[in-house]
């Protein structure tokens, strides 16, 4: 079973914002394995997939999660939980019963689900970690449905930031521009500032 920290830590999030090629992903690499921090791998798009994942079979969502778990990122670290068997199993095992639980998103129950695995002292975990960029827009959404939860917005130079922007662009084929990257950096940097003047910078980094 998962102990009763785990109720108690679920409702204290802590979200990664800011606009890819920011940074965001190496700043949620560097809180992985705190002692006082689950950190779910990758970029989970939890404000967006959330409806989605709600009322699905759990064959579905057990298969989306272990192929993000064992291939979060498109590129090494792979294998987010190990390589053990006996690890998997349990992951499954208790993502499954918190499946169960009545008001309990699909999303919670793979954070349970990673804490019942990873955490090495579970009395000392006080925040889940979830990073997506852009997920300042729609940070007051999250704030009101976790009245906890905590945002860390990184705001990378703007000069470099389009530039690498630029070459994911060119690299993948978007049919976005420059100007549109620039003009997407404007709006966050809006919603981070009213962010801040909403939510009170003990809660908006």
């Amino acid at each position: 079973e998962i102990c009763d920290q785990f109720h108690t830590f679920a409702g204290s999030p802590l979200f990664i914002c800011g606009s890819m090629k920011s940074g965001t992903t190496l700043l949620s690499q560097l809180l992985d394995d705190h002692p006082e921090l689950v950190v779910i791998p990758g970029d989970s798009h939890y404000v967006r997939n959330s409806p989605k994942w709600q009322g699905a079979e759990f064959r579905t969502v057990a298969l989306h999660w272990l192929q993000r778990m064992i291939n979060p990122t498109g590129q090494p670290p792979y294998w987010f939980l190990g390589r053990q068997r006996e690890t998997w199993r349990r992951f499954l095992e208790h993502f499954h019963a918190l499946m169960r639980q009545s008001g309990l998103e699909v999303f919670q129950a793979v954070v349970g689900a990673v804490y019942a695995v990873c955490a090495k002292h579970p009395e000392r975990v006080k925040h889940w970690v979830e990073k997506t960029p852009h997920n300042e827009l729609h940070a007051q959404a999250l704030s009101r449905k976790y009245p906890r939860a905590k945002f860390i917005h990184v705001v990378r130079n703007p000069l470099p930031n389009l530039a690498s922007l630029k070459r994911i662009s060119q690299k993948c084929n978007w049919k976005r521009t420059v100007f549109d990257h620039g003009i997407m950096l404007r709006l966050l940097l809006q919603y981070g500032r009213s962010n801040i003047n909403v939510l009170s910078r003990k809660h908006y980094y």
